[in-house]
């Protein structure tokens, strides 16, 4: 019986090892240019942080996404706290809204950018007494969908309206923007 099980276990790492080197071979292949020790492999990425709660009120809202028509993209949004509504906008108008009762959470990853002005940039806001964060995954070198006002970034996939005011060439909802005529984008709020 014993020899039964070393001969089992002998045949496992084999298995382990085969399984291990096709995932590395695969590596190579899916990302290119990648070398020992690189810790990303995604490509461009952001983040922003959406506060309802004393002294930080107001950042709630935001936008995410990338400025060129199907370009594939990642979402990330955990909120929680003291109760209240998450909703994402899409370029359409189209909205998904996600209640939040007090003391839970919620935490969801969506893949967008298939899409051409519907689901290449996002509204994220959140309502309430709720925190979140929020995050946007691209290809290396995504364009970035915003003109910052101060600081000009080129790899801005998430803009906080109350922090860095951004604005917009795309064609965006006429909601979105603060002269309330998105045909020509503008500064977004």
């Amino acid at each position: 019986m014993r020899k039964f099980f070393a001969s089992r276990a002998a045949k496992g790492s084999t298995a382990v090892s085969v399984v291990a080197a096709t995932v590395a071979v695969l590596a190579v292949v899916a990302f290119p240019g990648l070398s020992a020790g690189q810790t990303s492999t995604a490509g461009e990425a952001d983040f922003m942080i959406l506060n309802n709660q004393t002294p930080l009120a107001g950042s709630n809202v935001g936008y995410c996404g990338v400025g060129k028509g199907a370009e594939p993209w990642t979402l990330n949004v955990a909120a929680s706290n003291g109760g209240g509504t998450l909703t994402i906008q899409f370029r359409d108008g189209d909205l998904v809204s996600f209640v939040i009762p007090a003391g839970d959470t919620i935490s969801l990853t969506e893949s967008f950018g298939g899409v051409p002005t519907v689901d290449d940039l996002v509204r994220i806001s959140l309502s309430g007494t709720t925190d979140g964060v929020v995050s946007a995954l691209a290809r290396p070198n995504a364009t970035d969908p915003f003109i910052e006002p101060v600081l000009q970034e080129s790899d801005n996939l998430c803009a906080n309206v109350e922090d860095e005011g951004p604005s917009t060439t795309l064609d965006v909802p006429d909601t979105w923007v603060t002269d309330g005529d998105g045909s020509d984008g503008g500064t977004l709020q």
